[in-house]
């Protein structure tokens, strides 16, 4: 309240000192101010990262004090020679001056504030100032940045002075070389000013900028069939491998980095498409060697972190790929460092070896107690498990196109001698086939701990989740299951990911019957085993189900 009160008293102070100077003089001042505004954003990135940032404390000062120091010393050196070549002031009625005078005042006491703000913003501080907090992460937005104050003064002034600059850069001032705009390049500078950019840990005492040198970006990855963990997101992703240097840890020794300080963004026509982080993985050191756990970016307090200062690591950022439909992102803001991305790695596999193995093949110890899976358990099948349905009379969520279902979840469905057999497959691409992994408690894939030696579900826990791997060492987690319930005669179809997950704990529910857990493959895929292991935990902590002999072939479109 208190900030919000003084930010509005300048404002307002602004607008009045210049109404009595003059329309004149209120024009001259508001003309230096948007050429000053417009010179100080040109200048602020290539001097910030090209002089400043070394990897030192003064990096977390570097981007907020260029862009006021700029926009400060510029606007008096123009005042100073404007005022130097128009000595003499035209006369004008008092009313024009006092009305127009007033407009032009406040609109420069507007941008004055809104640069003033954005600089102070991008200092290293509290990501509180006064009791402002324009941008956080709250469990209330399941940790995704919002704005929390978006009627007080300063976030008005901000996002005023943001728009206002977008504008020119995509207009009167855009670049002569390159033509992309401030716009396209730096799209939300009012919400990094208004806290984003502190938002790291400690309530802002973590390191908030990065120098160049002290990571590197080593892949780029697209897939358009990703499962996210969220299911409201749906599916496809965009992932981005970073190896972290020990120069650009916290001075805690460690890194940290928080959803509020990454983006990739997409240029477009006039300004850019922006999209914070969902999920991230995270290297973790052990005793048999390096492994990535993953996570993902819902609370407050969710913060991808590498803990070990003695040498590099290397962290997963992973972003939903909705918002990219009219425009591929082509680069990735990080800690205010801006960085060109390579070409988009399209292999669906490499984006889950990036994710879950930092890009490497993932290696699955032996079991040689891990018994062969036969193919009347594991097997190509798009069929919906022993029931058809009507088009017309889809129980619960299930969507369908085409006679085949795509989404949704249903449950206690019965079978009904009336229904037309309208729709009798689950939907699959032409570069991909259906699989399923059938579990029971006769199964091989036991998660009932009916093998009383191996008790592979024991060992991995609640958890698990039963997942395919391929004998490159990809792997699969499910997208879907159906429980056939013979005690009941019902089943249970579930093409989303269920509140616990497609894990042990949802699974041992279908001890009564038999579940066939679905999987999507690409064509040509060879699967060589199936492992329970926790996401939670590095893929080394998996245990073997069972071994496997299945090729995907395009031939395998229906049982």
């Amino acid at each position: 309240m208190i900030f919000s009160v003084l930010v509005a008293l300048l404002v307002l102070l602004i607008a009045y000192w210049w109404a009595n100077q003059g329309l004149f003089d209120a024009f001259i001042h508001f003309t230096c101010v948007v050429i000053a505004g417009a010179l100080a954003f040109a200048l602020w990135e290539p001097i910030t990262v090209g002089f400043l940032l070394k990897g030192g404390g003064f990096d977390g000062y570097a981007w907020g004090l260029t862009l006021g120091v700029l926009f400060l010393g510029l606007l008096f050196v123009l005042r100073v020679v404007i005022d130097f070549v128009t000595p003499k002031r035209p006369a004008l009625p008092r009313w024009a001056n006092l009305s127009f005078g007033a407009v032009l005042g406040l609109l420069s006491g507007i941008l004055t504030m809104g640069i003033t703000l954005i600089a102070v913003g991008h200092l290293s501080s509290s990501t509180e100032l006064l009791g402002y907090t324009g941008w956080v992460r709250s469990p209330e937005s399941n940790g995704r940045p919002q704005q929390s104050s978006p009627t007080s003064p300063a976030s008005l002034v901000m996002g005023f002075t943001q728009g206002f600059f977008n504008m020119l850069s995509a207009g009167s001032c855009s670049p002569l070389m390159g033509n992309t705009p401030m716009a396209s390049l730096r799209p939300a500078v009012a919400q990094d000013g208004g806290s984003l950019f502190k938002d790291s840990l400690r309530e802002g005492r973590g390191n908030s900028t990065l120098a160049p040198g002290t990571f590197s970006l080593d892949g780029f990855y697209h897939d358009p069939k990703y499962v996210l963990r969220d299911n409201t997101k749906g599916q496809g992703a965009y992932a981005v491998m970073l190896t972290l240097q020990p120069a650009s840890f916290d001075a805690g020794g460690s890194f940290s980095l928080s959803a509020s300080q990454a983006r990739l963004i997409a240029p477009i026509p006039g300004g850019s498409i922006a999209e914070f982080p969902i999920e991230f993985s995270q290297e973790k050191k052990t005793d048999s060697g390096r492994s990535m756990i993953r996570y993902e970016f819902k609370t407050a307090t969710s913060f991808a972190s590498l803990e070990d200062s003695s040498g590099e690591g290397k962290i997963c950022l992973v972003f939903s790929d909705k918002p990219f439909k009219s425009g591929a992102p082509t680069m990735l803001l990080i800690k205010g460092l801006r960085v060109a991305l390579p070409a988009v790695n399209p292999n669906a596999l490499a984006l889950g070896q990036a994710v879950e193995n930092a890009g490497e093949k993932i290696a699955i110890a032996p079991d040689e107690s891990a018994p062969p899976i036969p193919s009347s358990e594991l097997r190509l099948d798009s069929m919906i498990s022993g029931i058809v349905l009507s088009k017309n009379g889809l129980p619960g969520t299930l969507q369908e196109d085409g006679g085949n279902l795509v989404s949704g979840a249903a449950k206690r469905i019965k079978k009904n001698p009336q229904a037309k057999g309208d729709v009798r497959n689950m939907a699959q691409s032409k570069d991909e086939r259906i699989v399923k992994l059938t579990v029971s408690r006769e199964s091989i894939a036991d998660l009932f701990n009916v093998d009383k030696t191996r008790k592979i579900a024991e060992a991995v826990g609640l958890r698990g989740v039963p997942t395919l791997v391929d004998k490159n060492g990809n792997l699969y987690e499910p997208f879907g299951y159906i429980w056939v319930n013979t005690v009941t005669e019902e089943w249970e179809i579930y093409l989303e990911k269920p509140a616990e997950g497609f894990t042990v704990k949802q699974f041992q529910r279908g001890s009564d019957g038999f579940i066939d857990v679905l999987y999507r493959l690409p064509i040509g895929v060879e699967v060589q085993m199936v492992i329970l292991r926790d996401p939670s935990l590095p893929v080394n902590k998996a245990k073997i189900l069972g071994t496997a002999s299945l090729k995907v072939e395009s031939s395998g479109s229906t049982k």
